[in-house]
């Protein structure tokens, strides 16, 4: 269950603060680049409120978007979350058994 929130959760921080999302990813120079970005707009752009809204809701969207593709690139890389476990045996009455196993879930058995 975490692996399918973890999109969602860095999407999420992702828009609360640009670039919280890919820290929780552990993207962290990425992260800390788009935190950067918006304490500059913020900093740079006070002046001309219409600018900085429209500045800082694009870096947000943007961001958000990159941390939630992010997010799924991990989760197929996932060991965890795409395994497969194959078992092969043999019986004490010398009979063969092989159990195929994917994602937690029994798939095949063979005897």
């Amino acid at each position: 269950m975490r692996n399918e929130l973890r999109p969602w959760i860095s999407t999420v921080l992702s828009f609360v603060i640009a670039g919280l999302g890919h820290l929780y990813l552990g993207k962290y120079a990425k992260g800390l680049l788009f935190i950067f970005l918006e304490v500059a707009a913020y900093i740079g752009l006070t002046d001309y409120p219409e600018v900085f809204l429209l500045f800082t809701f694009a870096l947000e969207v943007w961001v958000s978007l990159d941390a939630y593709r992010i997010a799924l690139k991990q989760e197929k890389k996932d060991p965890v979350s795409n395994n497969e476990l194959t078992i092969r045996t043999t019986l004490t009455d010398g009979t063969k058994a092989e159990i195929k196993e994917i994602n937690n879930k029994e798939k095949d058995i063979y005897v």
